[in-house]
């Protein structure tokens, strides 16, 4: 999980000599993964970062982003990660396997050496982490502070190993344990979002912005329901394997799910989209902010080829109000509108329909 082998302020994972018929390449690998906390597009901030190190320091050095096979990441996943690339300083490629991809599968033609070179000097001393200690602490990174369910919920561990990894994160000091006038909540210290940059392969230096949730002044309610959107899933029974609070998308037109899931209905791959309204304008205002905001999820699932399971959970009578605005809804859509305080209730989805849960938790109101 943690990187072995630096080249000047860019750490990797790994470094490989592949033979390439009478040469060898100079490989750099990156592990790139749903469990490390971050989200599929920003993957290639970290290559263009580690990239301009590689171009620097090591002419004719390639990068190797390592994924897990496509069928535990799904194709939204990899596409979403693939597109994030564009163009880079060093030749880049995508894939799994225990051997790296040929010369032609990179992104531009990659250099050839008659031995292999060193493979850099070894890294700092890093902490032996478990994956789910890994996970949490790349969570926190990201959101800066938040409560336990919370941290829990965006990492897709269990409230226990939760606990246990925050109290192991804590021990060396790459967390912080706080308290304010509710409950107690951690935070991340500057020494864990650093071993957070280092564990995705972001060099030292290199200009990244960590914190990926929206820099608004976001109610307690508005945000905690946002966090715990994965828990709130796999409470109802649906397959998440992975999942954000409060994202900007690539090719949404500025438009941020207050979270975003992905994962499957059935044997569709499918993304879930939380909006969370608090009642804070006119009724009026809440059906056209609900309407516009299926329809770019909407055009954000077409563009992808993936479902779309549109949710949007909030107090009683603003989900009324949105109501007026579920219109128009695609075949590989289900919209869901529910009360925010019934926790982990949804309805199995019916593809084209909107449904209303009420506040029993027998019936659904279809419309």
């Amino acid at each position: 999980m943690f990187p072995t082998v630096r080249v000047g302020p860019a750490v990797f994972h790994e470094h490989l000599s592949p033979d390439w018929g009478d040469d060898v390449g100079d490989v750099f690998v990156l592990h790139a993964s749903p469990r490390a906390s971050l989200p599929p597009w920003l993957w290639g901030r970290v290559v263009m970062a580690a990239g301009k190190v590689l171009f620097q320091k090591r002419p004719g050095a390639c990068i190797w982003l390592r994924v897990p096979p496509l069928e535990e990441t799904g194709r939204w996943w990899r596409k979403m990660l693939t597109h994030s690339l564009g163009a880079t300083p060093a030749p880049v490629a995508v894939g799994s396997g225990e051997e790296p991809p040929p010369p032609e599968r990179f992104s531009f033609p990659v250099r050839r050496f008659s031995a292999p070179l060193s493979p850099g000097r070894l890294s700092d001393t890093y902490p032996d982490l478990s994956a789910t200690a890994g996970t949490v602490l790349g969570v926190l990174a990201r959101i800066g502070e938040g409560y336990t369910a919370e941290i829990a919920s965006l990492a897709l561990v269990s409230l226990p190993s939760a606990r246990k990894a925050l109290y192991r994160l804590q021990k060396d000091t790459l967390v912080a344990r706080k308290t304010n006038n509710r409950w107690p909540y951690w935070e991340s210290t500057r020494k864990g979002v650093s071993l957070a940059l280092r564990m995705w392969g972001v060099p030292k230096g290199a200009r990244f912005q960590v914190r990926t949730e929206r820099k608004t002044r976001t109610a307690y309610r508005h945000r905690r329901v946002s966090r715990l959107w994965n828990a709130w899933l796999q409470k109802a029974g649906y397959t998440v394997v992975g999942g954000w609070s409060e994202v900007l998308l690539p090719g949404a037109r500025g438009f941020a799910p207050d979270a975003l899931a992905w994962g499957y209905v059935g044997e569709y791959e499918t993304l879930f989209w939380l909006e969370v309204e608090g009642g804070h304008k006119s009724r009026q205002q809440i059906a056209a902010r609900a309407e516009k905001r299926l329809l770019v999820a909407q055009g954000f699932a077409r563009l992808y080829g993936v479902h779309l399971v549109f949710t949007l959970l909030g107090i009683p009578w603003a989900v009324e109000a949105a109501l007026r605005g579920m219109t128009r809804v695609e075949p590989f859509t289900a919209v869901l509108l529910g009360d925010w305080s019934a926790f982990g209730r949804l309805p199995k989805v019916r593809w084209g329909k909107v449904q209303l849960l009420p506040k029993h938790p027998s019936e659904t109101i279809e419309r």
